[in-house]
């Protein structure tokens, strides 16, 4: 999921309702983003979500029209020239450079995919249909069977049985306890006391079935075109795969939605039926090297993991492999963590997790994942990119989740040309200094900016007020990390940017690609 999630929901007396961790989880997340926005004032001011013109330096190759540059790159594929040979990048692009507030060094990688040209693409969503769902059933749950316990049936224990409620009652005992609260006590900001809440749950217990009423759920993806509630555009329900139970829910309802574009397909271990928190570190050495990226039970408990960050990757891709006909590669991985919530609203750490983000390949050129990336066009239907990841933990899969799968043809007949990587880093070098230095102008802070990588993929775009329609073009992402440091020089916030391009930049005419 590999950002984290919005909420999880529960079945109770037949309706759905967010669990307490998905509040407490917001909090958490709210507290870190007011923390980077009060320490980097200004930022708003400074992002754009449109393209942002930038000229590039003048060169011969960057005057030539866009017409004439496709025939161009179609006559150097013909005779056998490389992407590489034609944007004449190195294989290390290296730099330094400053200003009064910013400091950019870099000793990075150049990946540029093994193919003759690119094309750009249009892209439109398309609701999950039957075949993904029997695909992701069969790679990740052995093709079983679809189930759910029958809320009516159990209406009078509100589906729950006699265990439990049991179960909840003593929770709320053992909080009394704990935290010395008297048993008269509001319970959750209702109505009921601690005690009442109590009460209610052992008299539930007492007529609640030992065990849950089970029937079976028709595994039957259907979309029968957009409706308000969303009737007979929804899937959810159990399924059982090796002694574990995993929550399966395949949701098309806000396909062609009135204000958004989405349809998901999850699938969780119900063990952890709670938001992961992705870390923003990719190793352990990162770890070691920033030990505030977690906390000490994280740090403690993701260096116990056994199961290996390249065995989840491949695991990953042979599930990517499985459930697809278009290729998928590994862009990268994450360390996570769960947090899950108890009747009283503490939370806890429910456990450490690695996660995978799969990308499409679209002839041989990768479509990068960018983690927060909302797609907010002005006067758009919000409409979020593609994602497909995957969670596992030392015991297996915790989370699978794939969102807004595209429908992908061609736009260009021909290859596009792609601007000299020499105009491209003028581009990055110039550009990264402005927009940092409008970052923190006046605000005395420092910021160090490390490029660790470079690469050449897809990106996907919008023109504001479009249809729900987008075009992938040719980019440059630059990825690496920034150490803020406050007005004595310490180290106050690291940000590591391996889903988060520091910049992207368009190859074919060196705009930036907010």
């Amino acid at each position: 999921m590999l950002m984290p999630q919005t909420g999880t929901y529960y079945m109770f007396s037949g309706e759905i309702r967010k669990g307490v961790e998905c509040n407490m989880q917001k909090k958490r997340l709210a507290a870190v983003a007011v923390a980077i926005c009060a320490f980097a004032a200004g930022c708003a001011d400074s992002m754009q979500t449109q393209e942002e013109l930038v000229t590039p330096k003048e060169t011969a190759a960057s005057q030539i029209t866009q017409e004439t540059a496709s025939q161009t790159a179609a006559q150097s594929a013909a005779i056998g020239e490389t992407i590489a040979q034609q944007v004449q990048a190195p294989p290390r692009y290296q730099c330094e450079v400053s200003s009064e507030t910013v400091h950019v060094t870099a000793d990075a990688e150049v990946v540029i995919p093994d193919v003759k040209g690119i094309k750009t693409k249009k892209v439109t969503p398309r609701a999950f249909t039957q075949e993904d769902y029997d695909a992701v059933n069969l790679a990740l749950l052995a093709g079983g069977s679809l189930w759910d316990r029958d809320y009516k049936a159990m209406e009078q224990s509100h589906g729950f049985t006699a265990s439990e409620l049991e179960e909840k009652a003593s929770a709320l005992e053992a909080e009394k306890t704990i935290h010395g609260l008297n048993g008269n006590a509001p319970y959750g900001g209702k109505s009921e006391t601690l005690n009442e809440q109590i009460a209610k749950f052992r008299e539930l217990a007492k007529t609640a079935p030992k065990e849950p009423v089970i029937v079976e759920v028709p595994d039957t993806v259907v979309y029968e075109g957009y409706t308000a509630d969303g009737d007979g555009n929804w899937l959810h329900g159990m399924v059982t795969a090796d002694g574990e139970d995993y929550v399966v829910s395949l949701d098309n309802s806000q396909f062609e939605g009135e204000a958004q574009c989405e349809v998901r397909f999850s699938v969780e271990n119900d063990k952890y039926r709670c938001s992961w928190e992705q870390k923003p570190f990719t190793d352990l050495t990162q770890l070691d090297q920033n030990p505030e990226l977690a906390s000490s039970k994280e740090a403690e408990a993701i260096r116990k993991m056994s199961l290996q960050p390249v065995e989840i990757q491949n695991k990953a891709k042979s599930v990517g492999e499985k459930i697809s006909k278009d290729d998928y590669a590994v862009q990268g991985g994450a360390y996570f963590a769960a947090y899950a919530g108890d009747e009283s609203g503490e939370v806890s750490l429910n456990g450490v997790a690695y996660g995978v983000h799969l990308i499409r390949l679209v002839d041989g050129i990768p479509i990068f994942y960018k983690r927060g990336d909302m797609d907010d066009v002005e006067d758009s239907v919000w409409w979020q990119n593609e994602k497909l990841s995957l969670i596992y933990t030392d015991e297996g899969l915790a989370q699978f989740e794939w969102i807004n799968p595209y429908a992908i043809g061609d736009l260009s007949a021909e290859y596009v040309f792609l601007l000299p990587f020499e105009d491209i880093r003028d581009v990055f070098e110039k550009m990264i200094l402005k927009k940092q230095q409008d970052f923190f102008d006046g605000q005395g802070k420092q910021v160090e900016i490390c490029v660790e990588s470079v690469k050449l993929g897809y990106a996907r775009v919008r023109e504001a007020g479009a249809d729900v329609e987008g075009t992938l073009v040719p980019v440059w992402d630059f990825y690496g990390s920034k150490t803020y440091r406050n007005d004595a020089g310490e180290v106050s916030f690291v940000n590591r940017f391996d889903f988060d391009s520091l910049m992207t930049i368009n190859a074919m005419d060196g705009t930036i690609v907010e």
